[in-house]
């Protein structure tokens, strides 16, 4: 459904793919479907639930998985702690990367290394 463009998806197949990927029983509030390009190109749906997950405040800051990540529609992780803010933990949704070559995914790999590996240096640097 994520490869589809937002015209060509109804709101029924919407509330159907929210429910069947969060085990929610509730439509969400609100959605969002859209493509970027740059130096990766991705698209995604990420949806707003009805209702605050009962341990929203408990959990702040603790790992989730309410975030699928996917290259060429074959499922990589669900960890998206350095991706998305801790504020916007309660975000659920798809994101499925179309990368055209595998120097583009080490090239992305790579570049993720890279700001992890900078950030741990610049928070140890006395």
């Amino acid at each position: 459904m994520y490869g589809l463009r937002p015209s060509e998806v109804s709101e029924e197949e919407y509330t159907e793919f929210y429910k069947s990927f969060s085990k929610d029983s509730d439509e969400p509030l609100a959605k969002s479907h859209f493509t970027a390009e740059g130096e990766v190109t991705f698209k995604s749906i990420l949806f707003v639930p009805k209702s605050a997950p009962m341990d929203m405040f408990q959990n702040y800051g603790k790992r989730v998985d309410h975030i699928k990540m996917y290259v060429r529609r074959v499922f990589i992780t669900d960890n998206f702690e350095d991706m998305m803010p801790k504020y916007l933990s309660f975000i659920r949704g798809v994101v499925s990367f179309e990368l055209h070559s595998v120097d583009s995914l080490l090239y992305f790999l790579l570049r993720s290394v890279i700001v992890i590996v900078t950030e741990l240096n610049v928070v140890s640097w006395p």
